[in-house]
């Protein structure tokens, strides 16, 4: 069997054209057995041959062991075109040449290596078949599939290594049109491209998608033009690049996610090696930090991290590497201006590479901070609070270093509640922080301070003994200031000071209280201070426990209500009541308003003990069946501190019980004293018209027992006025006091006030005043004062 010459040309990829020496381009092509090769010139005139055994084991041979240059001759004009057209082009040529009288066969490559020459790498084929098969398998690793294709597009022949190719090739692509087998818009548009090739003899690579064996796919064709048995053809090697084509985009789409995440500015990434420089930012990061992304790239975490997270940080890092597992953190950033950002961080180790997300969370945390601020600080004086005290005064005690006591001072401002009466909260507040400060700035470096209600604060202090807390106690005394001028008026303030040194062990409010204890000692004194001592707690004063208790007993239902009736003097009934606050105490039984109400207007809880007779009272007027045509009227007394101006507060209560209750508000009457006038007489006087104008009734409350000044008469339009009972205590024997009685109670009907004496205990006090023209009369000679169920029964007995 006669084998014709055969030519194959193929292009060899530029990245193996640059290192490539023939031995690679052999491997390249699968060629794995190469016994010679030989170079030549320009002319292609054999040069030199060079080795033989193989590409693994080159070896030098003499002339005499190699064939001579003569087969080139019998195939010079095509072998010699060929190779000077591969070197014009920088093309590889692979050639197949035989003897066509069945003489020996060669198959090799030639590598051009410019206008000079170039070399052949070449072997002996003892015979066609061995000649076939060391082609097929040199095509196999070109291409899938290749196509030898006449010039009117028929095909001819198809070499594949693929036998799933190869079966489906014979059966439906042999002897067929490339009409045939792909569509006619390919042939219309490869048309010049298989033009070009045939006029140049170059190579041509075109991509297109077919449907030739599978559905979706995609091919690479490499189309050569050669002489085939005498004619041209076309040869046309087909690759599948389905997966290739399908890698290229899922890399190109991650490509332009990743760089798309990258210019993003809204959201952080930063991409980050195992050294700790950030190697790769996005530009969100200039608008977070003020850093331009180029500079920020040239630094370190260790330049830009707060040094307080530098530790942990690191820390961090190493667990990620450790682990190889996702982390999160959170620590702070230098920004350009200096200040700091809170970034979270989600980091993974990919490679040498930590790639992060990152988030700006520094909003969040300093509103936290806030939170946490405002929770455990005081508002008014920006102390730390009563719950600041119970949260950490344990945890201060015990993580104190051995040896060291804690101690307590907690103190009052002795006359804080005169200056809020007479100036109102404004100005008493200016003085509660003022003093504030001054206890805050003594106590900065050896306690802490805290407000712990009203005016009293309490100094959790690290102390070596009690007489260094006295010499503090001193030293903060002196340092309060005692005159304090406000709208050109001068006031005295002090404060008191209880103390007490914490045994070992012992828990922190136990240490509060027992220098509460001797606060109350100091207060009896007052601008002073008291040590505890343990006979404190046997010896306490009555004055002492009753100002300890207090404050819990509206809490501990301990005040009641009760009702003392006032007579119509000329109808003969029962039509208002004074409302009266008693105080039951667990251990001295009813204690006197005379002693607990300085102690409630001390504490300013008469503020909203006020608020909550009031309430009562109204709920027993809804109670109360009243006759409809005498509506009963009760009164409550009021103090100083709850008429304050304070912006309509203590009005704006009494408004909204009234529109809650329902009840009318001519019902309600205020008893409030000359003493209070005589206080805040300014301040009063707004609330006093504001309630005025709701329909609520005033009286002036113990007439005759301070200045008995006619001004307030004038200036304030009081609906009645209540005779004290020191001026009718002998009425009915001095006749001075009948005189001035009389003269009393013409003058306020002659301004236009109703009249109410109390304290009527005698038939004859009452007879006289019945007399003198009183309206109304109240004392003991009609009734003391009345539980609720009590009062109704005596009321609707005496309608």
């Amino acid at each position: 069997m006669t084998c014709p010459g055969r030519f194959v040309m193929t292009n060899i990829e530029g990245a193996i054209m640059r290192k490539s020496t023939g031995l690679n381009l052999l491997e390249h092509l699968n060629i794995p057995s190469i016994n010679y090769q030989m170079i030549y010139d320009d002319k292609m005139t054999p040069l030199d041959l060079v080795f033989q055994g193989g590409i693994s084991h080159p070896q030098a041979v003499s002339s005499e062991e190699v064939p001579d240059g003569s087969f080139i001759d019998n195939f010079a004009s095509e072998l010699k075109a060929l190779c000077l057209s591969g070197a014009a082009e920088q093309r590889v040529v692979t050639f197949e040449v035989g003897d066509k009288s069945g003489g020996e066969w060669f198959k090799g490559v030639a590598v051009p290596r410019g206008p000079e020459g170039g070399s052949l790498y070449f072997n002996r084929m003892s015979d066609c078949s061995a000649f076939e098969q060391e082609r097929d398998s040199i095509i196999s690793a070109m291409s899938d599939i290749l196509f030898v294709v006449d010039e009117n597009f028929f095909v001819r022949r198809i070499f594949t290594a693929d036998q799933a190719y190869r079966h489906f090739a014979l059966e439906n692509i042999v002897g067929k049109n490339l009409w045939e087998i792909f569509s006619e818009d390919f042939i219309v548009e490869q048309q010049k491209v298989f033009e070009r090739v045939k006029a140049t003899g170059s190579l041509q690579t075109v991509t297109f998608p077919s449907d030739l064996y599978e559905s979706g796919r995609w091919y690479e064709a490499r189309i050569t033009h050669h002489i085939w048995e005498g004619s041209g053809h076309y040869v046309v090697g087909m690759t599948d690049i389905t997966f290739t084509r399908q890698l290229s985009k899922e890399v190109e789409e991650l490509s332009a996610e990743i760089n798309n995440f990258f210019s993003m500015e809204l959201v952080l990434f930063a991409v980050i090696d195992l050294q700790g420089n950030l190697k790769r930012v996005n530009k969100a990061w200039e608008g977070l930090l003020g850093y331009p992304v180029d500079e920020l790239t040239t630094k370190s975490f260790e330049e830009l991290i707060h040094p307080d997270d530098l530790k942990n940080t690191q820390r961090k890092a190493k667990q990620l590497m450790d682990k190889q597992t996702i982390i999160h953190i959170t620590n702070r950033f230098r920004a350009k201006d200096g200040t700091y950002k809170y970034l979270e961080w989600h980091s993974k180790l990919d490679g040498d590479l930590i790639y992060s997300s990152v988030r700006d969370v520094t909003e969040g945390i300093q509103r936290q901070e806030e939170i946490e601020f405002l929770d455990f600080h005081d508002q008014q004086t920006g102390l730390f609070n009563r719950k600041a005290l119970r949260t950490m005064g344990d945890e201060i005690v015990r993580t104190s270093r051995e040896g060291l006591r804690w101690g307590a001072y907690f103190i009052d401002i002795d006359n804080y509640s005169a200056v809020n009466n007479a100036l109102g909260h404004a100005e008493g507040d200016r003085i509660l922080v003022q003093i504030a400060d001054s206890i805050a700035r003594h106590f900065e470096e050896e306690g802490i301070s805290y407000r712990y209600e009203g005016d009293e604060f309490v100094v959790l202090s690290r102390s070596g003994g009690t007489e260094e807390m006295i010499a503090h106690a001193k030293k903060l005394l002196s340092s309060i200031p005692t005159r304090i001028t406000l709208t050109q008026r001068v006031f005295m303030i002090t404060v008191s000071i209880g103390i007490a040194l914490g045994a070992e062990g012992e828990r922190i409010n136990g240490v509060i209280e027992k220098a509460q204890t001797a606060l109350f000692k100091a207060k009896l004194v007052r601008n002073t201070y008291a040590v505890y001592e343990p006979r404190l707690e046997l010896n306490r004063t009555r004055e002492m426990i009753l100002a300890e208790d207090f404050p819990r007993a509206l809490e501990r239902e301990q005040l009641r209500i009760e009702l003392q009736p006032i007579l119509d003097v000329k109808k003969g009934i029962v039509c208002q009541a004074e409302a009266l606050l008693r105080w039951h105490h667990p251990e001295f039984g009813e204690i006197s308003p005379v002693e607990f109400i300085p102690i409630a207007e001390a504490t300013k809880l008469i503020v909203p003990i006020t608020e909550w007779i009031v309430r009562q009272v109204c709920a027993m007027l809804l109670r109360i069946d009243t006759h409809p045509e005498h509506r009963l009227t009760i009164a409550i007394n009021l103090s100083a501190i709850s008429l304050e101006n304070q912006g309509g507060v203590f009005f704006e209560r009494v408004r909204e019980i009234i529109e809650t209750t329902g009840v009318e508000a001519s019902q309600l009457k205020f008893e409030i004293t000359e003493s209070t006038l005589i206080t805040d007489y300014l301040g009063i006087m707004d609330t006093f018209n504001e309630l005025k104008k709701l329909g609520v009734k005033f009286a002036l409350d113990d007439f005759g027992t301070g200045y008995s000044s006619f001004a307030y008469l004038k200036e304030l339009p009081f609906d009645a006025i209540k005779i004290d009972r020191s001026l009718i205590s002998s009425l009915n024997r001095d006749s001075k006091e009948q005189i001035l009685v009389r003269s009393l109670i013409a003058i306020i009907h002659s301004l236009a006030y109703e009249v109410v004496v109390e304290g009527v205990e005698t038939p004859e006090q009452y007879e006289l005043l019945k007399e003198y023209g009183s309206d109304y009369v109240q004392g003991f000679l009609f009734s003391r004062s009345l539980g609720e169920d009590a009062f109704v029964e005596y009321y609707r007995e005496a309608l």
